[in-house]
């Protein structure tokens, strides 16, 4: 058996899907799985369609930290040690997927990579999306110490043995902010890396929910309260 899986979740992917296969199944020794999360067009059917692929559908759409969360639930069900999740409109996916396995494997607990770090191409990043998210980033950097520019990001990679501790419970983007918080918590070595990915709309997140930011930070307020940092007293 393979001890990495690759997880990727989609909705309304479907004219992604051969591209995504074709991109990552090169990866050694690692398993794909999709998570639809609901799709309305033909994103499960093309899924089929790969041998050895495996695919999760959420008959309506319940969010993407529920999709995460089905991936998660089922590598730590079927005896993975390390998952990978891959945005499906990650065109480099290859390199990503190798740089976040290398750090994994030099100590680290966790590797997300940034879409705005080391971007040269930062000048066609929306400004408004890039002032939000530093505002968010520095509320992730008071409550965790961790220096996170990209909390976002889809392309993130992890050991299962770290994660499974956590209670990871929202079914928004939010629960990517509920991994560091918690990560800090547990003690855990997080880093992050420039995306080999280009193209990817950083930020946008944001704009998918009614005052993004003020439920972003509302949600780090009550997630600190309750997973305070490890050097933090009770």
């Amino acid at each position: 058996m393979n001890h990495t899986i690759i997880i990727i979740p989609v909705y309304n992917n479907a004219s992604l899907i051969r591209d995504v296969v074709g991109r990552i199944s090169a990866v050694e020794n690692a398993d794909i799985l999709f998570v639809d999360d609901g799709s309305e067009d033909d994103t499960f059917e093309q899924m089929k369609d790969f041998k050895g692929v495996r695919c999760i559908r959420h008959e309506e759409i319940q969010g993407y930290g529920s999709a995460v969360q089905s991936g998660l639930k089922y590598a730590g069900d079927m005896g993975y040690s390390t998952a990978v999740f891959i945005d499906p409109l990650c065109k480099k996916a290859l390199d990503d997927i190798h740089l976040m396995l290398e750090n994994l494997d030099y100590g680290y607990d966790m590797v997300s990579c940034s879409r705005i770090l080391e971007n040269y191409d930062h000048e066609s990043i929306d400004r408004e999306a890039t002032s939000l998210v530093n505002e968010l980033s520095q509320r992730i950097r008071e409550l965790t110490s961790y220096d996170i520019t990209d909390p976002f990001t889809g392309i993130r990679a992890m050991k299962l043995d770290s994660v499974m501790k956590m209670d990871l419970t929202d079914d928004t983007h939010g629960l990517l902010l509920q991994m560091l918080v918690q990560g800090a918590h547990f003690g855990l070595d997080i880093i992050e890396i420039p995306a080999a990915s280009e193209s990817l709309h950083f930020g946008e997140e944001l704009s998918m929910y009614e005052d993004g930011l003020g439920m972003f930070l509302s949600l780090l307020e009550t997630e600190s309260y309750l997973y305070k940092k490890k050097s933090e007293p009770d």
